[in-house]
């Protein structure tokens, strides 16, 4: 076989080109699509765990603060602005709820939740300190 015949049967016809058809990009779209359609709602549950996780770790580290607080004073703090964490924030946006005497205990400690109303359940149950 002649140098110029090898050089022939590796060059394409230039009836084809390269690339992608449009069926082939359609497939991959419609696989990426529905992907995501399975993966988004996965994610976002992922991430409000993470948030009302966040949450609690918050208010045990603030209830700790509180507790060490009435450790030296002998008394709870009035607000947490007193121990330094009044502009603390929950994972969405909102105060800390902080009541001091509380009506479950020596303090109250909590977040209304995803919702920011009072009460809820699941994902927009209350995290609390009691």
């Amino acid at each position: 076989m002649s140098a110029a015949m090898a050089e022939r049967k590796s060059i394409r016809p230039r009836g084809h080109a390269q690339g992608f058809t449009l069926i082939e990009m359609v497939v991959t779209l419609a696989v990426v699509a529905v992907l995501s359609a399975i993966a988004l709602p996965a994610f976002r549950q992922y991430q409000e765990r993470v948030r009302v996780d966040q949450a609690r770790k918050d208010i045990v580290m603030m209830s700790t603060v509180a507790s060490q607080f009435w450790h030296d004073a002998r008394a709870y703090p009035d607000n947490l602005a007193q121990v330094g964490l009044g502009n603390r924030l929950d994972p969405w946006g909102r105060p800390y709820v902080y009541v001091q005497p509380g009506t479950h205990g020596e303090i109250d400690l909590y977040t209304n939740g995803k919702d920011g109303q009072p009460g809820g359940s699941q994902d927009n149950a209350d995290v609390t300190n009691w």
